[in-house]
């Protein structure tokens, strides 16, 4: 049976290996954990530029309907009071 000393020396050299093991995983971790919030950063950048192009688009369509109805507003008013559907539908 291997004595005090030797079983000592043995459970060194493990915690030895496992301080070695978390070190390295600590920085692969460390290197992931970067590359994701790099990713993620550059999908929130797009998604911030895709939603300013929907706002952007959005405006121009309400502008848009609005000149619309600035412009066939009156007409259609007009063509209600002096047109005479009940002839015309029949």
């Amino acid at each position: 049976m291997a004595s005090t000393n030797e079983r000592v020396a043995v459970l060194e050299t493990k915690v030895d290996e496992l301080k070695e093991t978390v070190r390295t995983n600590d920085v692969e971790l460390k290197q992931e954990l970067k590359k994701m919030y790099d990713a993620s950063c550059s999908q929130h950048a797009k998604l911030s530029d895709d939603i300013d192009d929907l706002k952007t688009f959005r405006n121009s369509v309400l502008a848009r309907v609005a000149t619309a109805a600035v412009i066939l507003g009156p007409i259609i008013g007009y063509l209600g009071n002096h047109i005479d559907w009940s002839t015309i539908l029949k």
